[in-house]
């Protein structure tokens, strides 16, 4: 029998949705699209490192918050729950997660409840630091990081939520304490918990009771706030805890990153036009390629890790704003590079890895550098090859087994040798490229046909 469509996840029914799309038509996805557009530049940009600053907002149906595709957000907050205790069972180390999704469950039913009007406060403060009683050891820190918790930033999310009447505004900034999560060192004035203390303290005149992060995450702050200051809040709190690290540590920061590094993520992947598009019509194809739900997730989970190492190449090379001639060559190649590395990255509490991936290796975020004299696997002929220093430092992967090479920024390709010194090319491999430059004519064609319509 099948299962009913409010026990299955939002990604289950947009799956189900994209094998309908051709007898649906596109009207029967928009509430999907939107909030699927959401959610993947939002779990995007928290894959990345750098500053998280996002906004969105519900709307209350029969006294419940319901997304853009009408689930119930509590319904979605109680499956995670579910899911918590499972893996609690499985190791008591992760016990400490149930409570953690029990608090923000509790903490949304009693927003719902001041929404309805049943509480006079219209706008609550959440401060979810990483648990960091448990980060202190390596063996710790792996599972911390199976666990989606961020240990290598010693990540802190702040959220505010404010209610006007119509809809609810959820604003989520992220401060990362870097000063004490290289070192497992979250003692005295390094504590995530202290620092947030003293920045609710000073900001809000509110005194924390709570002793430690679970404690804290399960006392949310209530306001009643009747002027606009609601839109602006999580960032002020940010500010006033840089505040504090720079008083206790020096240095200039920015959500908890030293100045220069705080790209505002959400901007920056919004701006990655190009590589949501690529990513997106993935997901098309895979839908409509496979028969079953976990077999479309799994293909899926390995196109949004490469993915997320495009996006982190591209912005850690600096070569964002540079355009993308073939976005499959690209993304699989930035993969490559990723698992060969190592990484693994957390979107939105789930952690997205490549199969290849050494728990123990596990890291947020490397430079190609790192790869120099380390054998990573061709994506043009599936041979283990040592890409020489200067092309990695250049972002290029090259294989000089097949004599071809690719820019991973771009997925632009590349030979090192006069095309008549080259092994033949088998047919196939002929089709494939006219295949991709068909492709690329066809794009350029749409981009030039919607630059003519704006």
């Amino acid at each position: 029998m099948e299962a009913r469509s409010e026990n299955k996840t939002f990604q289950e029914r947009r799956y189900e949705q994209l094998r309908r799309e051709r007898a649906l038509g596109r009207a029967a996805l928009e509430g999907y699209e939107r909030r699927r557009y959401d959610e993947l530049t939002s779990g995007l940009a928290e894959a990345l490192s750098g500053a998280v600053d996002t906004a969105y907002c519900f709307e209350m149906k029969d006294g419940h918050m319901v997304a853009e595709d009408g689930e119930v957000i509590l319904d979605l907050l109680q499956r995670g729950l579910r899911k918590d205790i499972k893996l609690a069972a499985t190791d008591n180390f992760y016990s400490f997660l149930p409570h953690r999704s029990k608090a923000e469950l509790n903490n949304f039913r009693q927003i719902e409840a001041g929404a309805r009007g049943e509480a006079d406060a219209n706008t609550w403060v959440e401060i979810s630091t990483l648990t960091e009683e448990l980060d202190n050891s390596p063996q710790n820190r792996d599972k911390l990081i199976k666990a989606a918790q961020k240990p290598y930033w010693g990540r802190t999310m702040i959220r505010v939520s404010h209610w006007d009447d119509e809809k609810l505004h959820i604003f989520t900034v992220s401060s990362d304490n870097l000063t004490a999560a290289e070192s497992f060192d979250y003692s005295g004035d390094k504590s995530s918990v202290s620092i947030f203390k003293e920045a609710t303290r000073r900001q809000l005149g509110y005194d924390f009771k709570a002793q430690d992060s679970l404690g804290m995450l399960a006392e949310p702050i209530e306001l009643s706030i009747n002027d606009h200051s609601w839109k602006d809040l999580a960032r002020q709190i940010a500010a006033e805890a840089d505040r504090i690290i720079s008083e206790r540590f020096g240095g200039r920061w920015r959500q908890g990153r030293p100045e220069q590094e705080a790209v505002d993520l959400q901007k920056y992947v919004e701006s990655q036009g190009q590589v949501l598009t690529g990513l997106l019509n993935k997901e098309k194809k895979l839908a409509a390629e496979s028969q079953d739900y976990d077999s479309y997730q799994a293909k899926f989970n390995k196109e949004l890790f490469n993915c997320i190492a495009l996006l982190e190449e591209r912005l850690g090379t600096g070569r964002a704003e540079e355009s993308i001639v073939d976005y499959d060559t690209a993304a699989s190649s930035a993969g490559q590079l990723a698992a060969a590395e190592g990484r693994v990255y957390d979107m939105c509490g789930e952690v997205v890895s490549s199969t290849t991936i050494n728990t123990a290796q596990q890291v947020g975020s490397e430079s190609l550098i790192r790869l120099i004299g380390r054998p990573v696997e061709c994506p043009f002929c599936d041979k283990k090859v040592v890409v020489p220093a200067s092309d990695l430092r250049d972002g290029k992967l090259y294989c000089k087994d097949c004599d071809l090479g690719v820019d991973v920024c771009t997925g632009e390709r590349f030979s090192k040798h006069d095309k008549s010194s080259r092994p033949r090319r088998s047919f196939i491999d002929e089709l494939i490229e006219d295949s991709q430059e068909i492709n690329r004519q066809e794009a350029l064609k749409r981009e030039q046909r919607k630059a003519k319509a704006a």
